[in-house]
């Protein structure tokens, strides 16, 4: 009797592509997974505000994992990596070209979690510094290259004031010393950091970077960022015509779908896909769209947070389960239904967030993250 193998394509190599992939191959037989990444690393980017800054602090070891090396475990026959950037979904003949390839590959049921990007990371109106890894390049010497500019500027500015902006502002004021030679500004856009914050969160957050020596600028909306190659600095403009100059400028605002392969069927007004609470792709009429799913940041869910990723890994994975060999129910994502945590340090030593309705004060900040941003977690993340 012929043993029919199922072909899943799976779109991403972040957190939720890789722990979709682990928990087909771990729970269906009889099935190929297929993941297309265009880096054959990942990096803990939960941790970047710490290691562009501090680089001697957390060995690479620690925080870049080679996507293909976690997935040895399996057979060649059941997993496949491409090395590659996604060029085209064909829906209606269920094919997935790749930049670089002449052959296209056919897929059952196909997963898209290629995630989000920054500006920063892009190097779009900002020095190019990847807080996510970057989609064309090495992360590596992207990380190097955001070391040697830190290391050599007396002034930088940070546009946005959400927990990357703010975190990244307190590592930096902290590998200075105090050193009144160097000046840390953050742009806030709102009255307030941490705007999506409980107000206690918000004012703690302000209070603390003013304590450590960073100039906060609020209700500031940033026009545009340009970059002087003959003066080696940066002008930053504000709504209204106010600018500022510095050494180094980094956006910490904003993010941006890694859409351009996706049809526009599939995406939204802002380009994201949508999804049903079974987290199958949605196409233009509203009807999900036949064998795709979509999860983590690429999807139109808002909260683009970590500890999202876990169960729409599971609601997936049961899902698919489900399409394919019958087995279980569908299950169903429901975020109102998760509860919100946001830890944020602001140096090592200190920080704010909340856990449910709850402030989280600074030394328990610093006692679950700030020590060392979760790095331990980061191999549990890879390998599955």
């Amino acid at each position: 009797m012929t043993t029919t193998t199922t072909s899943i394509v799976v779109i991403g190599g972040s957190y939720a592509g890789i722990g979709v992939s682990h928990g087909l191959l771990q729970q269906l037989p009889n099935i190929k997974v297929t993941l297309i990444n265009p880096s054959t690393d990942l990096s803990y980017n939960i941790a970047s505000p710490r290691f562009l800054t501090k680089p001697d602090l957390i060995p690479e070891e620690r925080y870049i994992f080679s996507i293909p090396d976690a997935f040895k475990k399996y057979s060649t026959d059941s997993f496949q990596f491409v090395h590659g950037k996604a060029k085209e979904i064909n829906l209606e003949n269920k094919l997935v070209s790749v930049e670089g390839s002449t052959e296209d590959i056919k897929y059952d049921y196909l997963v898209i979690a290629s995630g989000s990007t920054t500006p920063a990371s892009i190097g779009k109106e900002s020095f190019p510094a990847p807080f996510k890894a970057p989609i064309d390049g090495d992360v590596r010497d992207a990380i190097k290259k955001t070391h040697s500019a830190i290391g050599v500027s007396k002034s930088i500015i940070i546009g946005g004031a959400g927990p990357v902006g703010v975190e990244f502002a307190g590592e930096l004021v902290e590998v200075f010393g105090g050193d009144a030679k160097k000046e840390i500004t953050l742009i806030s856009g709102t009255e307030k950091p941490l705007a999506s914050l409980m107000n206690s969160a918000q004012d703690a957050a302000a209070q603390i970077l003013r304590d450590k020596g960073v100039t906060l600028k609020t209700s500031a909306q940033i026009e545009k960022a340009e970059y002087d190659d003959t003066a080696k600095q940066w002008t930053v403009t504000l709504a209204g015509g106010e600018t500022l100059k510095a050494d180094l400028y980094i956006s910490a605002m904003g993010t941006i779908p890694n859409n351009n392969f996706i049809p526009s069927s599939l995406l939204d007004k802002e380009g994201w896909v949508g999804v049903d609470k079974h987290l199958r792709a949605l196409n233009d009429k509203g009807d999900a769209e036949s064998n795709v799913y979509a999860l983590g940041d690429i999807s139109s869910h808002k909260d683009r947070l970590l500890l999202r990723v876990p169960p729409q890994i599971a609601t997936v994975v049961a899902n698919l389960k489900h399409d394919i060999t019958g087995d279980g129910g569908l299950r169903v994502y429901l975020p109102e239904e998760e509860w919100m945590a946001m830890l944020v340090p602001i140096g090592r030593s200190t920080g704010t967030g909340v856990i449910g309705n709850w402030r989280v004060w600074g030394f328990l900040v610093s006692f679950m993250k700030g020590r060392d941003f979760l790095i331990g977690k980061a191999p549990s993340l890879v390998q599955g």
